[in-house]
């Protein structure tokens, strides 16, 4: 049984939504407003031009028109248009559960997750919330949406324990584990260490970064999560065995030094930096002078010790730079979580940047003065007035969405600070058949009572009927792919849970509690209490 997926993304059936999410076929769109390519330089005044899912020119407003948009009304964003962000590294199934009260600092990954804290407050709930079949598609629709909220059109981190069925999460969000598009191409994961008491693991591992190096797509590994010499031991075990390459997106690199960052770049290997989980697990993150002039992208690795987004990582980072003094502007921040995540992950020839003839997804900031990176970064949930995935409006300001088709019928409001908000997270033949409020709803039922819960999952087993859904995989508890979903679910319903968690609110500005919960760790280095002034 393998520890890992290797995601070539041929033997999982793929749901009608997946192959829907690129099925080119949006009609003609035209945004107005500042536009930040990413490739090349920044219009203050522009015009992108959007058709059959992709973008068709990116000019300034006074340009012509491309054919076929002559009679093309426009709309004018009153903002500033960035390709949709990638987060290289989550655990989104987890994103359900409200910041952790670390109790100390840790060492290396091992011992956090034997913590017993750790097991209370984190593991215990989601072995239930993650195997009750009335949560688990509430579950992926609430972290779906946090996701979108923020602007983030890909992310990594949400799969099946049962390798054999196609993946439950294929909603409007893209999945990088599972496309079913042959221009994005699949992406592999590891998370434990690799065994190298065990020779069938390494020959394991070598043979999954050579079939991710083949298809041109990336493999995601946790690489040295820790500040130990043991946990840096592991990167030099693998440079020594040459068992590392260019698809590895390395995610964490904690314990690397100077020269282990130089022989990364000869290898090729991406690095992944999640400074917040980073810094309220282990007490501290990556030296940002090492980022300098060096290629990297971002992830939130999860909600109960990262961002609860990209928009609040990428605040953290900010603020980590400017404490260690490190020259790494803030246009290399932007590139981290669009250009720099695509080409990580294979897909830059489809996205990562707004250029003619890649994919149609992008987020709109309001506003359109000041620095035009900076601008991202200091965005809060409220301010993201449009994401467009595929040519289509996901999620943005009502008045907005209601001049921009949307990939179907069933829009739902939804309020982010003061802002009124539309979401339309439906996809044609998707499993996830549930609203966010539905969604919503059934998550603080069932974790205001975790025993009524897990006793709902009992009675489901003890009736001997079909449960029809697929247990998501908690990779951080070392659940495996492939896993015989029968025996999950047992296992679920077995469990010693506490009576109650709270559910993670969707949005930062819309947690009253979120800072205090961070600031209360008594590791947490002095700089980011300045991340509450930055939602001020």
């Amino acid at each position: 049984m393998s520890s890992f997926d290797e995601g070539d993304g041929q033997g999982v059936l793929m749901s009608a939504a997946v192959q829907a999410l690129n099925a080119f076929d949006s009609p003609a769109l035209v945004l107005h407003g500042r536009i930040v390519p990413v490739e090349g330089d920044v219009i203050d005044d522009g015009a992108l031009y959007i058709r059959g899912g992709k973008i068709i020119a990116v000019q300034t407003r006074t340009a012509p028109p491309p054919a076929g948009f002559e009679t093309i009304k426009p709309v004018d964003t009153k903002g500033t248009m960035y390709p949709g962000m990638l987060d290289l590294h989550n655990h989104l199934v987890y994103n359900v559960i409200t910041p952790w009260a670390v109790p100390q600092r840790f060492d290396s990954r091992a011992q956090w997750r034997t913590n017993k804290s750790y097991k209370e407050q984190i593991s215990a709930p989601l072995g239930v919330l993650a195997k009750n079949p009335s949560t688990i598609p509430a579950l992926v629709r609430y972290v779906e949406t946090k996701a979108l909220v923020s602007g983030t059109t890909a992310v990594q981190g949400m799969r099946s324990s049962w390798k054999p069925t196609e993946t439950f999460f294929s909603g409007a969000v893209r999945n990088f584990e599972v496309t079913g598009d042959k221009d994005l191409p699949a992406a592999g994961t590891k998370i434990d260490d690799v065994d190298f008491k065990r020779p069938e693991k390494v020959d394991e591992f070598r043979k999954a970064v050579a079939a991710a190096t083949q298809r041109n797509a990336a493999m995601f590994y946790h690489l040295c999560e820790g500040i130990d010499e043991k946990t840096r031991k592991h990167y030099t075990d693998l440079t020594a065995g040459n068992l590392l390459a260019k698809c590895v997106a390395a995610i964490h690199c904690l314990a690397l030094n100077g020269d282990d960052f130089t022989s990364l770049d000869g290898i090729g290997c991406n690095i992944v930096w999640s400074p917040l989980s980073n810094s309220l697990l282990y007490g501290k993150t990556l030296d940002p002078k090492l980022l300098v002039n060096r290629r990297f992208t971002i992830g939130c690795d999860w909600s109960p010790s990262g961002g609860k987004n990209l928009l609040e990582e990428l605040k953290v980072a900010w603020l980590t730079i400017q404490e260690a003094g490190a020259d790494v502007p803030a246009r290399a921040l932007v590139e981290a979580v669009t250009k720099n995540a695509a080409a990580a992950v294979g897909w830059q020839k489809a996205l990562g940047t707004l250029e003619p003839d890649k994919y149609a997804d992008l987020v709109v900031i309001a506003g359109k003065t000041g620095d035009p990176y900076k601008h991202l970064i200091m965005a809060t949930e409220e301010g993201v007035r449009l994401v467009l995935i595929a040519g289509y409006a996901r999620y943005g300001d009502k008045g907005l969405m209601e001049l921009i088709p949307s990939a179907g019928p069933n829009r739902e409001p939804l309020t982010v600070g003061k802002k009124k908000k539309v979401i339309d997270n439906f996809d044609p033949g998707a499993k996830l058949d549930i609203s966010f409020e539905e969604a919503r709803k059934r998550l603080v039922k069932a974790m205001a009572d975790l025993p009524a819960a897990q006793q709902e999952l009992q009675d489901v087993l003890a009736t001997g009927a079909a449960l029809g859904i697929e247990p998501l995989m908690l990779d951080n508890e070392g659940e495996e792919e492939g896993a015989d979903p029968e025996a999950l679910f047992a296992a679920a319903a077995a469990v010693e849970v506490p009576q109650s968690v709270p559910l993670d609110p969707l949005t930062v500005v819309g947690d009253k509690t979120h800072f205090d919960r961070i600031e209360a760790i008594a590791h947490l280095p002095k700089h980011l209490k300045k991340l509450r002034e930055l939602y001020s």
